[in-house]
């Protein structure tokens, strides 16, 4: 979802990678013990940073599509 969005919205080819750890240039998106507020249940935590890439923490699938979301609107 997140690199056909991408594509559309910017133009940008994104690739797949599994399993390699964050580093530059790079959207991460993990599922994890996240808690935000006190708030388990689709949670997420968003963190960007030069030289490490974007990267999304969530704490289940609606977490890591809420992230996505929030990610999308602050590139527009």
């Amino acid at each position: 979802y997140l690199i056909d969005r991408i594509k559309s919205s910017f133009n940008l080819t994104l690739k797949k990678q599994t399993g390699k750890p964050l580093n530059g240039n790079s959207i991460s998106l993990r599922a994890n013990d996240v808690k935000v507020n006190g708030v388990e249940k689709e949670a997420y935590l968003l963190n960007v940073a030069a030289k490490k890439g974007v990267d999304i923490e969530a704490s289940d699938a609606a977490g890591i599509f809420y992230g996505i979301q929030t990610l999308l609107s602050l590139m527009e």
